[in-house]
């Protein structure tokens, strides 16, 4: 080693250690960001009348780009889908009735308001704060009808539930904007909740 040059080994072997260590750090800088996934939690299911009446929350749903697009007037909906199903043994599963329920925001921003929609509401609900309409768009209240004369006797019902981000066509002055809006799309992974009928 004349000169205090590297070998050309040393400097392979210094490279890929140099690789290693950018690698580990961009992969511990992203576990925040996909640890942060949109969840639904406190499931519950009534039956009522012909029907399940169904309640649930999502966390973790809205991200800057989102609240940035619903300050800027952009509606944005989120559905909750849900399907129930009779158990088979021997078969595939049969799904028996579907239903969708969704929660939509508007920014209003010469009033200020925000005003969310729900089927669970007669009226739309005014907030004026975006974190209190916000609270009010994750949580969804709906019925899916249990026809009567598909349900067999003693055989086991489930529902799958999932919320998601409907799919949002921006005007053309926003979309130079917000034209990664696919960051911002959201989806739940489906969750399966026994029910009795």
């Amino acid at each position: 080693m004349d000169g205090g040059v590297c070998p050309p080994a040393r400097r392979q072997t210094f490279f890929y250690a140099l690789l290693a260590v950018a690698l580990t750090a961009a992969a511990l800088a992203a576990v925040p960001a996909a640890a942060r996934t949109a969840q639904m939690k406190d499931i519950l299911v009534t039956p009522q009348a012909g029907s399940l009446v169904v309640y649930a929350r999502v966390t973790d749903c809205f991200t800057r780009e989102m609240e940035a697009a619903i300050l800027a007037g952009v509606p944005t909906t989120f559905t909750l889908q849900v399907e129930l199903y009779e158990s088979r043994r021997l078969w595939f599963d049969e799904k028996i009735s579907t239903a969708s329920i969704s929660n939509t925001v508007k920014y209003d921003s010469l009033k200020r308001l925000f005003y969310v929609s729900s089927p669970a509401w007669r009226e739309r609900a005014v907030f004026f704060d975006l974190q209190a309409a916000k609270e009010a768009m994750s949580e969804f209240t709906g019925r899916i009808l249990v026809p009567r004369d598909r349900i067999a006797r003693g055989a086991a019902h489930y529902l799958m539930m999932k919320v998601k981000l409907d799919k949002i066509r921006l005007p053309a002055y926003l979309e130079y904007l917000f034209f990664f809006t696919s960051l911002w799309d959201f989806e739940t992974v489906w969750y399966r909740y026994p029910v009795d009928l």
